[in-house]
């Protein structure tokens, strides 16, 4: 029992850090989408959306609704720089 409590605890602490991860990907989205049109910027602005990308990997076990919101923005923001899906899409 105290191993299912354990257990329990461990997927709780996953799927909050997860949803932190979202919202942190989330912000790095708008504000690269800010910076990309700025041309001294759009490096810089490149730079968070390959950051996001990353981050938004680790993510697996945030809720499916949010994590399909997350991707759907990332997907919108990498056309911005000519970027092709690296993600899967939510189905």
């Amino acid at each position: 029992m105290e191993h299912r409590a354990h257990f329990s605890k461990l997927a709780e602490l996953r799927s909050k850090t997860d949803r932190q991860i979202l919202v942190l990907v989330g912000k790095q989205l708008n504000t690269a989408a800010t910076l990309a049109d700025f041309p001294e910027e759009r490096d810089r602005a490149e730079q968070l959306y390959v950051h996001a990308g990353q981050l938004l990997s680790l993510a697996q076990h945030a809720p499916r609704e949010e994590r399909c919101a997350i991707e759907s923005r990332f997907h919108s923001v990498g056309s911005l720089f000519g970027r092709k899906r690296q993600i899967a899409r939510c189905a």
